[in-house]
């Protein structure tokens, strides 16, 4: 499960809880390992982030791209399951596209996700 920025579970509140269905644990998946937090869940955006941590970075400091590409990834799939799950449908990721436009090397990094499409078996 992903936690609020306060600690609490977000379950009820910003996402569905599914966690019954999800066959791993969060706090064993790559983003509870990491420590992304989903920090505001509507139909329409989703925001989340993430501490910056040695875990993050690459050799030279600097945040790992993957952990940008994870971040999104994340983001836009539980903010797909917030909004099918009640009709029975699963949500993951069909493409992941990432460009750099600077480099982060401490402090958070942020992600937002917008829906642009709300098709009958694709968000």
């Amino acid at each position: 499960m992903h936690r609020t920025s306060n600690g609490s579970h977000a379950t009820g509140g910003n996402l569905p809880d599914v966690a019954s269905h999800y066959p791993v644990a969060y706090e064993q998946t790559l983003d509870g390992t990491v420590g992304f937090v989903i920090d505001e869940m509507t139909p329409e955006r989703a925001t989340a982030s993430v501490e910056v941590t040695d875990t993050l970075r690459q050799r030279w400091g600097l945040v790992h791209g993957g952990a940008y590409c994870a971040l999104a990834e994340m983001l836009a799939t539980e903010a797909t399951v917030a909004v099918v799950h009640e009709k029975g449908m699963m949500a993951v990721g069909q493409s992941n596209h990432t460009s750099f436009f600077r480099p982060v090397k401490e402090g958070h990094v942020r992600a937002e996700a917008v829906r642009i499409h709300a098709g009958s078996t694709t968000c």
